[in-house]
């Protein structure tokens, strides 16, 4: 392999004809695409008519920085270099000569040509494949053609085979523009290993020429372990690496020299993964801090004022600073003195900066100091980021606002939008509303762990940082924007219902959504005053928008509001809390429910039969969380509910979609569902059982995953457009991987809640079958089941069986005279269910079973405990009447 500076061999004898024959088809290919080979593009610079040129020398140069590994890092602008640079990486020497070829100065480019030709093969590769893996692949071609030209021999393809790995050559299949290198490519590898005998496996670090030392020489080892599949030999360096303890200079090198998927892939093996978050969080937080540091954001500032290359080296720079840059930025802008034309030049490339600056930017515009505000409004107009409008909307709109703010901040919105401030479409009011709705909403993306909210700290005069949950800061910037809303049109219902929304939503999550009254009152009690109108509309939206607990909190204020004349709708149709009793959250059934009960009612009203059978559910509890498996193949059924049990759940299997949806659909503590992807046993095929679990109010909220291959996402893509919210995971016995799946253990209720659930549930049942007249009591006689069931249970037996005392049903006699002849239950159970038979039989007369009466009368004389024997007694006393 020749080194840079050397002279291009001629063809060697070795060299395979019939890849002279694929570069010479390659070119011919690329140049019929208008891609012209160097050598063409040298020959056709003397034909080229004379234009301006699209670019300044510095944007040409910038249009494409090569990373440390393709050449040295860029260097400071020198005053006697016309491009502010010396070109030395092979992307800074090509896009030179680029430019300069299209600038008709022909000398000069083909100098920087001749340098490019120069170029050794496998730095040429470097260039192609951080292009390529940057998304950039047809600006790739040069290099790749060059490559080629170079003719390079067998050393120099296992060489760039050991350094960036077989699968830069397979990546180049994966654009058109680079598709017709990648066989061609592939194949020279391939005879290069055979010619020379080296195995498929890339050397390891034995064949290393000197052991790594330094933390850069440690995470190049690193890196190409990693790449090469030898991932187990990169842990001693990995474990040398944070022995090193790196500064933040060093992260950002490595970061700059090997890209930030060279830590990621340490999450691909499971013997480097252990090092895989702690070493991305640590890169991520040097570069920040590297990216931030106060004397560097300074010098690059000063720079913002000089020379055009100047600033541009110097945006780059202050760009990987994000919004840590705007404080300093916005400081510079504020000195005193600062000639009108350095303001405008700073001003100009504030405006220049990434989208990352439109939040602390927003916050200058809510400041003290009107000129600030007037300059961040031209900058966020500048930036061009359209979710930078809602920050603009108040001081554009604002009659408080200073006349310069006012008209920056619409001049501002007009540029975004392309449309004059004049014609927008939607009122200021509705446009901040809009945009509480929208964080509310969790849009736009925030990241996962933690957020940035700025706010203007009067006495620095600059935008200052907090960090905050994502939660949090979608909260206080949907509140924000709420608040302004209101300002401008008090009377804006829809600005009402997202302040609210929010304001109880931040209550729920902090008290949880039955605590909210006792924890948080202010929130509570300002719900309660709102009034029915706008708590009905608050519910019917969080329902809409699958936000469980601020659902449950708006039922709990709209209970305080409303009475049960309230119930009986003028126009028919079900009051916002019975709505709530079909809606997916199973706190906010609950709590409608109960509401509903505590109510009172005394006469029929629209889904008065609802309650009860909602209630029911609730009375059904086991001690582990259910799921259930739907699902006619055995080995798979037995393979998942033993992985399911592992877990914590107890799961249950069902052969058939509709056996499945009634076992899902029976208790409210079953927290998901797994749906075999070729179910086709019983009447409801797969089609059928999903559409049932979304649309029934019962089973809406459950997760449900759809198990099969690994790739079903892709060979059945309508299952997902059909059953949004649908999941997919591969079946596996593995309880660990299931979890992963499932990304941990979905559960809508604790286990404390489950019981406390089912035995007010219980409770109010009884409440409502004791209750004469209550107009839920209709369908009591269909709960008789759950009541049954909820008699086993000593947390729930003595409010079961009041209930089923009050049903003129068989069974519900018959259950309770089980428990007064069960020797296992405690003997005042016993006593309270034989006094309640005796309540049921005078009622509603005899409904046992001849049997049972002869069990009852044979059990009295064997029965040790007085006061129970005298209980029953009573019960056969009561049946010969």
């Amino acid at each position: 392999m020749r080194t840079t500076g050397k002279r291009r061999r001629p063809i060697a004898a070795g060299w395979p004809p019939i890849l002279v024959v694929a570069i010479a088809s390659i070119a011919t290919i690329v140049a019929a695409g208008g891609v012209a080979v160097p050598t063409a593009r040298a020959q056709s610079i003397s034909q080229s008519p004379t234009q301006a040129p699209t670019q300044t020398p510095t944007q040409a140069m910038s249009s494409g920085t090569a990373p440390s590994r393709l050449g040295q890092g860029p260097e400071q602008p020198r005053a006697s270099d016309p491009f502010g640079r010396a070109p030395r990486s092979p992307i800074q020497l090509w896009d030179t000569y680029e430019y300069l070829a299209t600038s008709n100065r022909v000398q000069l480019a083909q100098k920087y040509l001749e340098r490019f030709q120069k170029i050794a093969p496998i730095d040429l590769w470097g260039s192609a494949e951080y292009l390529v893996r940057r998304g950039q692949a047809a600006k790739a071609l040069p290099y790749l053609d060059q490559f080629l030209r170079d003719q390079p021999d067998d050393a120099t393809f296992i060489a760039v085979r050991d350094r960036y790995g077989v699968e830069s050559f397979r990546r180049l299949d994966d654009h058109p523009s680079t598709r017709p290198y990648a066989q061609v490519m592939l194949d020279a590898l391939t005879r290069a290993e055979q010619r020379t005998r080296q195995p498929s496996q890339a050397p390891g670090p034995e064949l290393f020429a000197k052991d790594p030392k330094t933390p850069m020489e440690l995470w190049d080892a690193i890196d190409y372990l990693t790449r090469t599949g030898q991932s187990r030999k990169a842990v001693p360096y990995l474990e040398r690496f944070q022995k090193a303890n790196p500064d933040d200079a060093t992260y950002a090198a490595i970061r700059d020299r090997f890209g930030v998927g060279s830590f990621l892939r340490l999450d691909d093996d499971p013997s480097t993964r252990p090092f895989s978050r702690s070493l991305g969080e640590a890169m991520a937080a040097a570069t920040r801090r590297y990216a931030t540091q106060p004397d560097r954001v300074a010098e690059f500032i000063a720079d913002l004022v000089r020379t055009p290359a100047e600033q541009d080296y110097a945006m780059r720079r202050l760009r990987e600073a994000g919004a840590y840059a705007v404080p300093p930025l916005v400081q510079a802008l504020n000195q005193p003195g600062l000639p009108r034309e350095e303001h405008d030049l700073l001003l100009r490339n504030v405006g220049r900066l990434q989208p990352s600056a439109v939040r602390p930017l927003a916050a200058v515009l809510g400041g003290t100091v009107p000129s600030l505000a007037a300059d961040a409004a031209v900058a966020l107009g500048s930036i061009g980021d359209p979710d930078a409008v809602p920050f603009l909307v108040f001081p554009a709109a604002s009659p408080a606002s200073p006349p310069a703010v006012r008209s920056a901040a619409q001049a501002a919105i007009a540029r975004l939008t392309r449309r004059p401030y004049a014609e927008q479409p939607r009122t200021p009011a509705r446009i901040l509303a809009d945009a509480a709705w929208a964080y509310h909403r969790a849009r736009p993306d925030l990241p996962e762990d933690t957020a940035v909210l700025w706010t203007w700290d009067d006495a620095k005069k600059v935008p200052a940082p907090r960090e905050v949950t994502p939660q949090e800061a979608r909260t206080e910037l949907g509140l924000h924007m709420a608040r302004q809303a209101l300002q401008l049109d008090p009377k804006d219902q829809s600005a009402q219902a997202a302040q609210l929304s929010l304001t109880l939503e931040r209550a729920a999550r902090r008290a949880g959504p039955d605590a909210v009254a006792a924890q948080d009152a202010a929130a509570f009690n300002a719900a309660v005053a709102a009034g029915p109108g706008l708590l009905a509309r608050v519910l019917d939206t969080a329902i809409a928008d699958g936000k469980n607990d601020l659902a449950a909190a708006t039922v709990l204020a709209l209970a305080k509001v409303t009475n049960r004349a309230a119930l009986s709708t003028p126009n028919g149709h079900p009051h916002p809390l019975v709505r709530a009793l079909a809606a997916p959250g199973r706190r906010t059934q609950f709590a409608a429910a109960r509401a509903l009960v505590a109510l009172a009612p005394d006469r029929p009203f629209p889904g008065s039969s609802l309650v009860a059978p909602a209630l029911a559910r609730f009375a059904v509890n086991q001690s582990l969380p259910r799921a259930i498996v739907i699902d006619g193949n055995a080995s798979r059924v037995s393979l998942l509910t033993g992985a399911l049990n592992s877990l914590g759940y107890l799961a249950t299997a069902e052969r058939t979609g509709d056996l499945g949806f009634l076992a899902a659909s029976g208790s409210a503590d079953v927290e998901l569902v797994l749906v075999a992807y070729d179910l086709h046993a019983g009447n409801w095929k797969l089609t059928d059982t999903l559409a049932n679990l979304q649309a029934d109010a019962r089973t809406r909220g459950i997760p449900v995953y759809l198990y099969g291959p690994h790739d079903l996402e892709i060979t059945r893509p309508n299952l997902v457009r059909d059953f949004p919210g649908i999941r997919y995971i591969v079946p596996t016995d593995d309880p660990g991987l299931l979890e992963r799946q499932l990304r941990g253990r979905p559960s809508a209720l604790t286990a404390a809640e489950r019981t406390g659930y089912a035995r007010e549930a219980t409770a109010l049942l009884a409440r409502i079958a004791t209750a004469r007249g209550n107009p839920m009591a209709e369908d009591l006689r269909h709960v008789e089941p759950a009541l049954a069931t909820a008699l086993l249970v000593p947390d729930t037996a003595r409010p079961a069986a009041s209930a089923l005392a009050e049903l003129p049903d068989p069974s519900a006699q018959r259950s309770l005279v089980d428990v007064a002849l069960d020797p296992s239950r405690p003997a005042a159970l016993r006593i309270e269910a034989a006094r309640l038979v005796v309540v049921s039989v005078r009622r509603f007369r005899p409904l046992l079973a001849r049997e049972q009466e002869a069990r009852l009368v044979a059990v009295i004389p064997e029965e040790t405990d007085p006061a129970v024997r005298s209980a029953l007694s009573a019960v056969v006393a009561a049946l010969r009447r």
